[in-house]
């Protein structure tokens, strides 16, 4: 599962890095607009009642601002019971989101909308879930930038589908399926 991750990121940086360069040399130089660069992001995630902690990579936007590519590493906590007990505990799982980003500007390019979808991968602890679960997930957002256009906030409201269950708890309660909210801060390099 680990050298299928980091072909996919390698695939995704390098697709990129040749679409950036055949924009550039078609054009003679780099675009003006928000978000012509890779960006780096930190995030707060809510996955349905579950916290997390995320980084995200985003490929520059092409087609004048209109398309991205954004890969995400989350990590969360699932409120539940610890093994062979009936305290409770937080157990943390992470979450790998592979999408497409399609984003419009709007006033004077200060601020950006754009929705965003794509493929989810949940790798939970032990005493959460067995397998891994491959699902989907689709968001709306909008970022706030920096009057320097290298830095912006960013608010995002969406979905999570993954039909995972956490079947080594008692009850096989969900986690990591409905709605989802992210808050946090992109750096432009």
């Amino acid at each position: 599962m680990k050298k299928l991750l980091l072909a996919v990121i390698l695939a995704f940086l390098s697709i990129s890095t040749i679409t950036l360069s055949q924009e550039i040399g078609d054009t003679g130089k780099s675009s003006t607009h928000p978000g012509s660069k890779f960006s780096f992001g930190f995030e707060l995630d809510d996955f349905f009642n579950d916290f997390g902690l995320g980084l995200a990579i985003t490929s520059p936007h092409y087609l004048n601002g209109a398309l991205a590519f954004r890969i995400r590493v989350n990590h969360s906590w699932y409120h539940g019971l610890e093994e062979d007990s009936t305290e409770s505990t937080w157990i943390g799982y992470q979450s790998i989101r592979i999408g497409s980003v399609g984003a419009s500007y709007t006033a004077d390019g200060y601020i950006r909308l754009y929705g965003e979808g794509g493929l989810v991968v949940l790798l939970a602890a032990d005493n959460l879930s067995d397998d891994p679960k491959v699902g989907g997930y689709g968001l709306f957002g909008f970022e706030i930038f920096f009057q320097q256009k290298d830095m912006s906030y960013f608010f995002e409201l969406g979905s999570l589908g993954t039909g995972a269950s956490a079947d080594q708890q008692p009850t096989k309660p969900i986690y990591a399926n409905g709605f989802l909210t992210t808050v946090g801060l992109r750096l432009y390099l």
